[in-house]
């Protein structure tokens, strides 16, 4: 009877299932054992790969090292459901401490799964709202005529960017335009945003006379054919613009090859 209410009051004094900083959840685990009550401190969390994970995190000391088994041994945890997420964390705290889903009530592991949900749950609405920032951004990129102008007024050079792609992967066109006598050297890249992989660039020589026309030519051509890009994992992929992004794009590139000859004109 002493010993009930010893282990009554101690589980009144436990620590509690809480979240922590770093996002992970702590389960400390009171447990009746031949040499007395102990307290097992474990941690829930996800491990790079997205796997819910636990860790025994519990101190070994002289009272406990016959009950701290598997230490440095970390299991995998099941999160389908609430039941389902019970029976792994129970299956695993038998193998670190044995009968040890006995130690934890249904109020217990329910508030760590919730703990756990309320974790992964704000993740994804973080990553969402990431998305919708660089989308954001990027179509604003795409609905306004090009503004990032580079200009040298040495080497009249004129460098626009833009967006012409759709989804979180946008593909941008960079178009770069500078004037060698009274020739233009056109040059034309593109590739993911999100990674920097840029498309093979030829220069183009093209005469300042309706250069407008001359660049829409090359890129009727040009998209008439896959691109082909270097992923940053060193594979060439190839990839087709859709019919409405290229006349997009050979439009806002024409628009571009105006600007340049009204700014080469400044410079003179």
């Amino acid at each position: 009877m002493v010993e009930a209410l010893a282990f009554q009051e101690y589980e009144h004094e436990r620590k509690e299932v809480k979240k922590l900083k770093d996002g992970s959840v702590s389960f400390p685990v009171t447990h009746q054992t031949a040499v007395g009550l102990m307290e097992f401190d474990f941690r829930i969390k996800k491990n790079k790969e997205g796997k819910v994970i636990i860790e025994n995190k519990t101190p070994i000391t002289e009272k406990n090292k016959g009950y701290v088994h598997n230490k440095e041994k970390r299991y995998f945890l099941k999160t389908n459901t609430p039941s389902i997420f019970a029976k792994s964390l129970g299956a695993v705290l038998d193998i670190y401490i044995g009968k040890g889903r006995k130690s934890v009530d249904s109020e217990k592991w329910g508030k760590a799964y919730k703990l756990l949900g309320e974790h992964n749950q704000n993740l994804e609405i973080q990553k969402q709202n990431e998305l919708t920032k660089i989308k954001t951004e990027l179509h604003a990129l795409q609905n306004e005529l090009p503004k990032k102008f580079n200009r040298d007024s040495q080497k009249k050079t004129l460098k626009v960017e833009y967006n012409i792609g759709y989804g979180f992967e946008e593909k941008v066109l960079y178009t770069e335009f500078k004037q060698e006598g009274d020739k233009v050297v056109f040059t034309l890249s593109s590739g993911y945003l999100r990674t920097f992989a840029k498309l093979t660039s030829k220069k183009i020589i093209f005469n300042q006379h309706n250069l407008g026309a001359q660049v829409e030519a090359y890129l009727n051509k040009t998209f008439a054919a896959p691109l082909t890009y270097k992923k940053l994992i060193g594979k060439d992929t190839q990839y087709t613009l859709r019919e409405e992004v290229q006349k997009k794009a050979i439009k806002k590139a024409r628009d571009a090859a105006e600007i340049f000859l009204r700014y080469s004109k400044e410079k003179k």
